[in-house]
């Protein structure tokens, strides 16, 4: 994460690291049940706002850009 803060990119220099990751990712998919709740979109921007509450990077926050 360090190296991602840095540069931008999501560069694994290991494949361990990207193993890690991967089972990050997949506990989080067995305990997170809000994406099958009918009110996702509303709990996912409510979600993004306290995260980023405070923040005013604009459209030149540090990270890749994403489409909306």
């Amino acid at each position: 994460m360090a190296r991602f803060a840095d540069t931008d990119r999501l560069e694994f220099a290991h494949v361990s690291e990207f193993l890690a990751l991967s089972k990050i990712s997949a506990a989080l998919d067995k305990a997170v049940v809000e994406p099958f709740k009918p009110d996702y979109e509303s709990l996912l921007e409510r979600a993004r706002e306290r995260v980023a509450a405070g923040c005013d990077f604009g459209n030149d926050y540090p990270g890749p850009k994403v489409a909306s």
